[in-house]
């Protein structure tokens, strides 16, 4: 996000089933890397992507805009969310 990478490594995604998700999802408790973001696709092909800013805050709440899907990596001027 903004030019600094704030998840990097095995992390767990949770799939929508519409080519959105969740990016370092929590399970039990915290993930071990305190970012992550959301992906959900719109019908048009895009996606609103939002994250936590704050890495106590435990909802994606921060906007990061509009993004689209380009070899695997939703992205746009500001972030880029892969699942690979």
């Amino acid at each position: 996000m903004d030019g600094k990478v704030r998840v990097d490594g095995e992390c767990l995604v949770f799939p929508f089933g519409d080519g959105g998700y969740t990016l370092n999802a929590w399970s039990d408790g915290k993930p071990r890397q305190s970012h992550f973001a959301v992906v959900v696709r719109n019908r048009d092909g895009t996606g609103d992507a939002t994250w936590n800013a704050d890495p106590d805050d435990d909802r994606a709440g921060d906007p990061l805009g509009t993004v689209r899907l380009n070899d695997g990596c939703w992205v746009n001027d500001r972030a880029r969310i892969c699942s690979n």
